[in-house]
This record gives C-alpha cells, structure tokens and sequence, in this order.
C-alpha cells in the first residue's frame, strides 16, 4: 500500500515511517500539511495524518484531502484524547483514528482494514 504519512514531531513521524515500511508499505512522509498538499496528487493508497499539527492543522487538512482526492481515505492521529476529536474527524470522513499512544499491532491492523475497504 502506498501511504502519504503527515506528522510534524520528527520521532513520532520516524517510528511510523519506520514500522510501516518494515511491513512493506510505501511510505512518503511530509512534516505539514502544507509539504502534504504538495504531495497529494501522487497515487496514494491512504493518508495518516495528526491532527495537531503546526501551521494548518490536521482537520483542516482533512477537509483539503477530501475536496482533492476524495477517493483516498483518511486516517487521523492525536494526543488529544479522543471523545470530541474523534467525532469531528469521523464526521468530516476520516476512515480510522487512533489516540497515542497506540501500538504497533493497532496500527497495522487499521491500515490493513482501511486498505480493504478501499479496494
């Protein structure tokens, strides 16, 4: 599967790239949503992006991706917590949505259930 990655905290975005790929996942990372957008229109199988992130943040980035590549799901992550969060992002399309800390075996597991959904 070929995932658009967007987390601007270059540690967390690392073990992501890092765990996906080891799972044979091609991996594209952007540290904002700005690089993202720039990326977008490349064949992307999924996006996974933070909500928090630093000029635009992540739910607003949702709203771009669905306006431009309505087709690609979207999977949101956060610190935040997730009652409010997750609701705003599920009713604005997001696919999936995990809470950090999560692990390694959750995100797997979204990624490949989203994948089949998708195709």
């Amino acid at each position: 599967m070929k995932i658009l990655l967007v987390e601007d905290d270059d540690a967390v975005r690392n073990t992501l790239l890092t765990v996906l790929q080891e799972y044979d996942h091609t991996v594209e990372e952007a540290a904002s949503a700005e690089e993202a957008l720039v990326k977008l229109p490349g064949d992307y199988s999924l996006v996974i992006a933070d909500v928090l992130l630093e000029q635009m943040d992540g739910i607003t980035f949702l709203d771009q991706v669905n306006r431009m590549q309505p087709r690609v799901p979207v999977v949101m992550i956060t610190g935040l917590g997730i009652s409010d969060t997750e609701a705003v992002c599920r009713g604005k399309g997001a696919a999936g949505f995990l809470d950090k800390p999560f692990s390694v075996r959750k995100l797997l597991s979204l990624v490949e259930d989203v994948g089949k959904k998708t195709h």
